[in-house]
């Protein structure tokens, strides 16, 4: 069933359109939540696609406190996955941008705005993604060092992906072009299906931007299909093995990559290792020769040098018996 609220009078017309697919399954207590961070951001342009992927819990009773609007979609169907129920958002969206967002997550207000600056001063860049800060049950926020990441953040980012760089769905507006020409979720992939979209659409040439800020809220719950460990492991494996099976050369041009970055830590663990050896014997030399050493030796063990511990006890020992 689609219930649609008229999108024939939008805010400003004159700015590009942005199209938000929520996907809610049995999470209607965070619902309005996530669409008041739309409905406040200041971009003005927006429509609000919500796709109830049969939720058991109350969603349509959040919903109906938006009835009237004029750019909300709402979207119930029959239990089919999160990544078919974001499929299913994206057919109805009209948007020339888009972005996905879980029921669970939300916005930044300025998002949308700083996003859109980026993919308009950049035609080459097919999406542009953020940093976030995560939610705990209580409602701590933490930040997420996405930038953390070894290897580019920015352009080609295949091989950043393919090394277990990941960063969730929320924090990506996307051309609505470059999903028409490459395909939108495996719908078999269940949790990482986003992570084989980013996959995929790096290996078709996609440039990427990151965003050095935290514009997108991530909710940490146990009840989240990212607990679910075993879903989690099977859907990134076949994650793996979907790319695999579609960019054999592109993956094994990685494989060898990170085959040559092991060879070159092999080498500096060896001359690490060198070098303890020759530290080890000048200490022992040095011991063997100097009175004081001798003395600290004797002291502290054979470094030569109190850690903090001993000088806590010692200083203890001292203003006891003074």
């Amino acid at each position: 069933m689609v219930s649609t609220m008229s999108l024939d009078s939008m805010k400003d017309q004159s700015l590009p359109l942005i199209s938000i697919i929520i996907s809610v399954y049995n999470q209607a207590h965070f619902l309005a939540r996530a669409i008041d961070s739309v409905l406040q951001q200041n971009h003005p342009n927006t429509e609000i696609i919500v796709v109830n992927d049969g939720s058991r819990d109350p969603v349509d009773g959040v919903m109906n406190q938006y009835i009237g609007m004029e750019n909300i979609i709402y979207i119930k169907q029959e239990n089919k996955g999160l990544p078919a129920a974001r499929n299913v958002g994206f057919s109805k969206s009209q948007g020339a941008y888009i972005n996905f967002l879980d029921s669970d997550d939300y916005f930044h207000p300025h998002k949308l705005t700083k996003q859109l600056n980026i993919l308009t001063k950049h035609p080459g860049v097919s999406f542009v993604y953020c940093d976030i800060h995560e939610i705990d049950s209580t409602a701590k926020r933490t930040k997420h060092n996405i930038s953390d990441n070894p290897g580019p953040l920015s352009g080609n980012i295949f091989g950043t992906l393919f090394r277990g760089g990941y960063f969730p769905p929320h924090t990506a507006l996307l051309r609505r072009t470059i999903l028409e020409q490459h395909g939108l979720f495996h719908e078999n992939l269940g949790g990482h299906a986003d992570f084989e979209l980013w996959l995929r659409l790096s290996a078709c040439g996609c440039k990427a931007y990151f965003l050095n800020e935290s514009l997108a809220y991530y909710q940490r719950s146990e009840h989240s299909m990212s607990h679910d460990l075993r879903h989690m492991h099977d859907t990134l494996v076949a994650a793996y093995q979907t790319i695999l099976e579609g960019y054999p050369a592109l993956c094994a041009s990685e494989l060898g990559n990170i085959q040559s970055d092991l060879d070159e830590l092999r080498k500096i663990n060896i001359q690490l290792c060198s070098e303890v050896v020759k530290l080890n014997e000048n200490i022992v030399q040095l011991q063997s020769t100097s009175p004081v050493i001798k003395l600290l030796a004797l002291l502290f063990g054979p470094t030569g040098f109190p850690g903090p511990n001993k000088l806590r006890r010692l200083y203890r020992n001292y203003r006891h018996h003074k």
